[in-house]
């Protein structure tokens, strides 16, 4: 069972066809950056891990910390978040997008969402019953 935190939030997405844009908006969207990062660290982070999959490889943290130039406390702090969030995964001491690229790691966390959203209306089901609430037909 893959465990996750997914938060979704409502924005804009950009109207130029732009790489940091497009990385912007999704960590944006999936509530990856926060007011406090005034660096976009988040988003740098990200990219470097997107490019380094889009090239067929793995990164290290230590790696991102040097191509970025951020303390490795930042750098896992982000990665850590990316991993709750369904984003990417640890392989060993390397770290990789869920899946090979972002259209099917977006797929998979879709598919997890609503499989969640099944049992969780499996229980509000149950417990309509329970306490005695009318029935719902689909």
């Amino acid at each position: 069972m893959v465990r996750f935190k997914v938060t979704i939030k409502d924005e804009e997405p950009p109207f130029e066809r732009d790489v940091d844009k497009y990385i912007k908006f999704l960590c944006d969207v999936l509530g990856l950056s926060t007011g406090r990062d005034t660096d976009d660290t988040t988003c740098k982070v990200f990219k470097k891990i997107v490019v380094h999959s889009s090239k067929g490889g793995v990164t290290t943290t230590k790696e991102i910390c040097e191509e970025i130039n951020m303390s490795r406390g930042s750098v896992v702090n982000q990665i850590n978040k990316m991993i709750e969030a369904g984003m990417l995964r640890k392989e060993g001491n390397y770290y990789v997008l869920r899946r090979r690229n972002l259209i099917r790691t977006m797929w998979e966390i879709r598919e997890d969402i609503l499989r969640m959203f099944e049992k969780i209306e499996e229980i509000a089901e149950e417990l309509d019953e329970e306490i005695g609430l009318p029935k719902e037909k689909r």
